[in-house]
């Protein structure tokens, strides 16, 4: 049986509740799981049109993430730097108009944003 705070993280997750996420995991040094929900929530920002906000993101959180990631390996650096790049080329894709959603996933290589990419 899963702890309550398992519980709690994962219906955090999947309802899209980041913030609240994050504070759960505080109960351990876990960098990458910290990362992931970052990226997640910045490709939900571009899939909603909030660019503003994406770069944001991407500036305050992505960014300074990326060498606790790559724990000073250069191929791990190479990997995240262009991981990143891919992101935020995202941002150029005109979401809410026809396939745009389809594009950003393909694109993205990503689930979406309902609790099936969450």
């Amino acid at each position: 049986m899963e702890e309550d705070s398992i519980i709690e993280f994962r219906a955090a997750v999947i309802q899209g509740e980041y913030d609240r996420a994050r504070k759960l995991l505080k109960w351990g040094n876990v960098p990458r799981a910290e990362y992931i929900l970052y990226e997640q929530e910045y490709l939900e920002l571009v899939e909603r049109g909030q660019r503003l906000e994406a770069i944001r993101l991407m500036q305050k959180e992505l960014m300074p993430r990326v060498s606790v990631l790559t724990g000073g390996h250069p191929e791990s650096a190479a990997d995240a730097s262009s991981r990143l790049h891919e992101l935020a080329q995202l941002i150029m894709i005109k979401t809410g108009e026809g396939d745009a959603s389809e594009e950003l996933k393909r694109e993205a290589k990503w689930a979406g944003s309902g609790p099936e990419g969450r």
